[in-house]
């Protein structure tokens, strides 16, 4: 059940409008003091009342999880609600122990560059660790990210190798996030960025057709013209370090998510710059 009916309520107040007013000029700061219960519902309607995507930063990994659950609540189950998860990766280590959280900013950062299939306003909720720890530079992000499309030829060798380099683990059938398999001149990748995995056909090298498909049962699930392949983890792969990847860190200018001072209030801000940077 959502609670999006009652966010027009607070809209209608002349506090809130007048901070939507503040908050619609360029460059804008504003600071709003609201007790913890009232947190989601504020954040929630000033998503709804701007017309750009929404990077809400937070004291604390816990109080990142409670708000990015709570939105739901306010929002309904199939809003662009995205958690922008502390990772425990250590960059440029062998070693990646946390694929989850690491797929999750993943899909954030997606988010943000327009990447994600009608998506174009996110919300993205992250503490303030979170944001200060390295990731992907937005170069390296940009040119690890393809799309495929019908009629598209691609060499299945040269293929394979890039998804390697991208992150992905070849295994003989595909059900988790991160993975892909080939059997003959058929390719099934599970993008980061989807909730399902995809099947592409190929007939010689040109793609004939490519599908959804359930993991669990591996049949087919609907026809798709295209689909995105983000790269699968924020650790640059043995290809990428010899090519010269290089991470973002906190004080860059590449940076996805710049620090912030605010680190004991919940502040929206807009981040259509972040994405466009």
């Amino acid at each position: 059940m959502s609670l999006s009916g009652l966010l027009p309520l607070l809209g209608q107040t002349e506090q809130f409008a007048a901070l939507v007013n503040s908050l619609r000029a360029p460059r804008a700061q504003a600071a709003l003091i609201a007790p913890d219960p009232a947190i989601e519902c504020t954040v929630a309607a000033l998503w709804c009342e701007t017309d750009a995507p929404v990077f809400v930063l937070t004291p604390n990994p816990e109080s990142a999880r409670r708000l990015y659950d709570r939105l739901f609540t306010w929002l309904g189950d199939d809003s662009p609600i995205f958690h922008f998860a502390e990772s425990e990766d250590i960059p440029f280590e062998r070693y990646v122990p946390d694929h989850g959280a690491s797929h999750q900013r993943l899909r954030a950062l997606a988010a943000l560059r327009g990447e994600v299939k009608g998506v174009t306003r996110p919300l993205v909720v992250a503490s303030v660790n979170a944001a200060s720890q390295a990731t992907l530079e937005r170069s390296v992000f940009d040119s690890y990210t393809q799309s495929l499309g019908i009629r598209n030829r691609i060499n299945l060798e040269n293929q394979i190798q890039k998804l390697i380099q991208m992150g992905y683990a070849h295994e003989p059938t595909v059900e988790i996030p991160g993975t892909f398999s080939r059997r003959g001149g058929i390719l099934d990748i599970f993008p980061v960025s989807k909730d399902r995995p995809v099947r592409i056909e190929l007939f010689d090298d040109e793609i004939e057709s490519i599908r959804n498909f359930d993991p669990r049962t591996q049949r087919s699930a609907g026809k798709v013209r295209s689909v995105t392949i983000l790269p699968a983890y924020e650790t640059p792969s043995i290809g990428q370090r010899r090519s010269g990847a290089r991470i973002a860190r906190g004080n860059g200018s590449d940076w996805y998510f710049r620090r912030s001072a605010a680190t004991n209030s919940l502040r929206p801000k807009p981040c259509s710059s972040w994405r466009s940077c």
